[in-house]
């Protein structure tokens, strides 16, 4: 007798089920990015970058860091903040050496009007115990613990109200495909490269919509364009201010000691203090050469220019937060800082 219809319907079933299962799954996979990836994963209209001389107005040094990177990336946000604070006479800094950073509070000051209060929590936290801290002896208990509530307060105030990664969308779907896969894998008698191509199709799906998925938010879209601007005049202001002399150009303020120091902290906080230093010394290169930063103990003219000063503050002030960190938590900052958009960890 010729095979029945049930028969046909088994060997079918045997020979292309597993395809089916994977083929379907990848079309309704994708289905479902679709609609989720519109209803969430749609980035608001960009608004233009163009050189701004202030930052955002209420954003402080780490609230610009984690905006513009969309995460804490390394310990630049923490040291930024730590330069702030110097440099509005709350603390000191002496940081000799890879090995040892000391940061001692400051007796007496008042307290600026224009602190953040991530930047006051942070002063409080790291100050608790004794006026001065010494970092990259040893590992630092305190510390890390007053670092850590920093940065997850960093990320409840700056985050899902600026970017949201959408995770637990991709999550859902990744755990669909791994079920329909298995499922797959349990009705192939024979495998086959066309298999394979079903399982490697089903995860770049998920790969692409993992890289898709996450969207700022409208209000971190518009704060993200104002950073973007202002890092970008840190980065060329000698040439803005060059251009400023063409007819209609819009010039930008003058370069003046305070100017340089009151956005030192931002420009160590969006990896541009190298150049935002090298503009320093080359707009007002009398000034520059005479300024000794009151804040730290570390003289300008033991480096011979700012720029050596600032690159030795960086690497000293890094290795030292490095060193009062648990291994593990020293060695993902450091990593977290060369993944992030603004290169290495550090500061002044």
């Amino acid at each position: 007798d010729p095979p029945s219809s049930a028969d046909k319907t088994r060997l079918w079933w045997q020979r292309y089920g597993a395809l089916a299962i994977l083929f379907g799954s990848f079309l309704g996979l994708f289905w479902y990015y679709l609609r989720v990836f519109d209803k969430v994963g749609r980035d608001p209209p960009r608004q233009p970058v163009f050189p701004r001389y202030e930052p955002p107005e209420g954003y402080s040094p780490a609230a610009a860091h984690h905006i513009y990177h969309r995460y804490t990336s390394g310990h630049k946000a923490l040291i930024a903040t730590l330069m702030s604070l110097a440099v509005k006479g709350r603390i000191k800094i002496d940081a000799p050496s890879k090995k040892e950073t000391t940061l001692t509070r400051s007796a007496g000051t008042t307290l600026p009007s224009d602190i953040s209060a991530e930047d006051r929590e942070l002063e409080t936290a790291i100050f608790d115990h004794s006026p001065y801290v010494t970092l990259g002896d040893k590992y630092n208990s305190s510390f890390t613990d007053a670092y850590n509530e920093f940065k997850s307060q960093l990320g409840k105030a700056y985050g899902r109200d600026y970017f949201r990664w959408n995770f637990v969308y991709v999550a859902i779907a990744a755990a669909l495909s791994a079920g329909a896969i298995f499922f797959a894998i349990s009705q192939a008698p024979n495998w086959s490269h066309w298999h394979t191509a079903g399982i490697l199709s089903l995860a770049g799906l998920n790969g692409l919509f993992m890289y898709l998925m996450p969207a700022p938010t409208k209000k971190g879209q518009a704060v993200r364009a104002e950073i973007q601007g202002f890092k970008l005049y840190m980065e060329t202001a000698e040439k803005l201010q060059l251009n400023a002399t063409e007819v209609g150009s819009n010039a930008p303020p003058p370069m003046t000691v305070e100017r340089y120091e009151k956005f030192l902290p931002y420009a160590v906080a969006l990896g541009v203090e190298k150049p935002w230093t090298q503009h320093f010394e080359s707009l007002i290169p009398e000034e520059a050469s005479a300024y000794n930063p009151a804040w730290t103990n570390m003289s300008r003219s033991s480096f011979g220019n700012l720029t050596k000063l600032s690159d030795s503050l960086i690497s000293n002030m890094s290795s030292g937060v490095s060193g009062a960190l648990p291994q593990s938590s020293s060695s993902s900052g450091s990593g977290g800082s060369s993944g992030g958009g603004g290169g290495g960890g550090g500061g002044w």
